[in-house]
């Protein structure tokens, strides 16, 4: 990994074969595939078999960050809503980062998501990707890089959940979206803390309406990877 990192690699870039790794590492050819099998769970290596195969570096994606999670929360036999309240509890001072360092460039990746939501709102599968890109959006503009990973993470174990929008919540959803957008784009950070704590009380009427009883189900590191 610090070779990776040290030798500015990007991904797309080649690692080094087998033979090459072997000799600049000195370690036995057990121990190189168990690494390098390593890198590639955590989403840092790609590795490629037959012609033009090799290790070729990749990039670390929130669903490397999901799986971890959900496989400490599933052992601790922690309930999926713990999830839903870690949103609810994060979410707020999430969107008063975003509201303070948002750029022009986030504000128009939060209308494109806004665009997909108008376009899904009559169905839960492009209304749940589009809303998800809204958060991506979201946490992007506030400018932490850890948001920017753990706000999609969290997104995916909620999924695994089996939890559905309702119109009446997409519908909802969406004039939400379009306030703490506009929110945001003013730097109004109260303002736009307070819409987040609108949309958790939406989250929670939709899901106590019809869901209650997912909400007691232990997180399912095998239900996250289905929806990874």
């Amino acid at each position: 990994m610090r070779r990776i990192y040290e030798g500015e690699l990007k991904p797309g870039d080649k690692f080094f074969s087998e033979a090459e790794a072997l000799s600049e590492f000195g370690v036995s050819r057990a121990m190189l595939r168990e690494a390098l099998r390593y890198l590639q769970i955590q989403g840092v290596l790609d590795i490629r078999t037959g012609p033009g195969g090799g290790h070729f570096v990749s990039l670390p994606r929130p669903g490397s960050l999901a799986s971890t999670i959900a496989l400490l929360l599933q052992f601790a036999g922690a309930p999926i809503n713990c999830i839903i309240d870690a949103r609810r509890i994060l979410e707020p001072a999430i969107v008063r980062e975003a509201a303070t360092n948002a750029s022009a460039s986030d504000i128009a990746a939060m209308d494109a998501a806004i665009t997909a939501i108008a376009k899904g709102v009559d169905e839960d599968v492009p209304f749940s990707a589009a809303w998800a890109a809204f958060w991506d959006a979201t946490a992007g503009a506030s400018g932490n890089a850890l948001f920017t990973f753990l706000i999609p993470a969290l997104h995916a174990i909620g999924r695994s959940g089996g939890f559905a929008s309702t119109q009446y919540g997409r519908a909802t959803a969406l004039a939400l979206s379009r306030r703490l957008r506009d929110a945001i784009a003013a730097h109004d950070a109260d303002a736009a803390a307070t819409i987040v704590d609108e949309v958790h009380v939406l989250v929670h009427e939709v899901l106590e309406d019809n869901y209650t009883d997912l909400l007691t189900r232990p997180v399912s590191w095998a239900d996250v990877q289905d929806v990874l």
